[in-house]
């Protein structure tokens, strides 16, 4: 994903919830924050390896992982076994 196809996201989302881009992204990084931070060491496996070798996903790279995981469960091409995306 290139930073303009990002940015046309935060955007849509923005628009979405009458905000701005700048608070989409910053909630997407208190959620990383948070998940990071979680007890559970599937779940804190889980968001690291949604970046590109950093200890911390970039918001970038946690939409992208997250977005393909869900069209990927949808799809029911993977067990849904693992810990939930939705919870940090």
């Amino acid at each position: 994903m290139n930073n303009s196809d990002f940015d046309s996201i935060l955007k849509t989302i923005a628009d979405q919830h009458s905000t701005t881009p700048e608070e989409v992204k910053a909630g997407i990084c208190e959620a990383i924050t948070a998940g990071m931070k979680n007890s559970d060491p599937a779940k804190c496996n889980l968001w690291r390896s949604m970046g590109s070798g950093a200890e911390v996903p970039e918001p970038e790279d946690a939409v992208l992982f997250l977005s393909a995981l869900t069209a990927i469960r949808t799809l029911g091409l993977l067990a849904q076994s693992g810990p939930s995306t939705t919870e940090q």
